[in-house]
This record gives structure tokens, C-alpha cells and sequence, in this order.
């Protein structure tokens, strides 16, 4: 009987959603267009829009789907978002800033920087499963 209530535990920590990681990916979203509104409005680049409008619209699905999805979607989907979006702002920005050559877009870089550094930490939290979800309060 101890095996069933345990085993039933486990199941129903499987289930819980992840509702501080959904936040923790939310705010990673709003930092990374925070940025594109930099590059969009303040100090215009060429795709500046078009960077914006595609990151919003990714932010939102990941954001509406976060809860709803199987644990390794959530690890895929924030994981894959989260290093392309810290190689992008690292390549693009924090660089420019470390080797002392930066315009003034590069300093929203570091927004950018850690909304994609905020999406790896919820992968791997989520990767290492149910018993490290206490992390993040889910």
C-alpha cells in the first residue's frame, strides 16, 4: 500500500503546473522585447519590427502554452529559445560593450542577455524533474 500512495505522489507532482516557471518565462519574454523595442523605436535597426513582432508572438505562445505542454516540451522549447536568444545578444551586443566599441542599442543587449540566460535556468530546473521543481515553487 506504501508503493501505491508513493507512486501516486510522484504522479501527482508530474501533473502540478509550473506556475512560478510560467512567470520566470514570462518575465524572460518581457526583458527580450524590451530590447526589440529599443531596436525597433529607440535606436531603429534594419528587422528591428520585424524582431519584435516575432518575438512577441513566440513570448505569447510559449507564455499561453507553458502550463499546458508535457515537462520536455517546456525543456525544449525554453532551452532552444533561451540559447539562441543568449548567443543572438551575446554575439550582437554584450559583445560590442566588452570590446568597447557599443552604440547605444547594444546596451539593451544585456536585457536581451537575460531573458535568454532566465530561459536556460527554467530548461534546466524543468530537465532535472518533479523533485527540483520546488526551485520554482511548482
Amino acid at each position: 500500500m506504501h508503493e501505491t500512495e508513493s507512486s501516486e505522489h510522484e504522479r501527482a507532482e508530474r501533473r502540478q503546473s509550473p506556475i512560478v516557471a510560467w512567470w520566470v518565462v514570462a518575465l524572460a519574454f518581457v526583458l527580450i522585447v524590451v530590447h526589440n523595442l529599443d531596436e525597433a523605436f529607440f535606436h531603429p535597426e534594419n528587422g528591428g519590427k520585424v524582431n519584435l513582432v516575432g518575438d512577441t508572438i513566440f513570448g505569447i505562445v510559449l507564455v499561453l502554452l507553458f502550463v499546458r505542454v508535457p515537462r520536455w516540451w517546456r525543456v525544449g522549447l525554453t532551452g532552444v529559445l533561451g540559447v539562441l536568444a543568449t548567443l543572438q545578444s551575446f554575439s550582437s551586443h554584450v559583445w560590442h560593450v566588452l570590446s568597447g566599441d557599443a552604440v547605444p542599442l547594444d546596451y539593451s543587449g544585456f536585457a536581451y542577455l537575460a531573458g535568454g540566460l532566465l530561459l536556460i535556468t527554467v530548461a534546466v530546473i524543468e530537465a532535472r524533474g518533479p523533485s527540483d521543481r520546488a526551485l520554482l515553487g511548482g
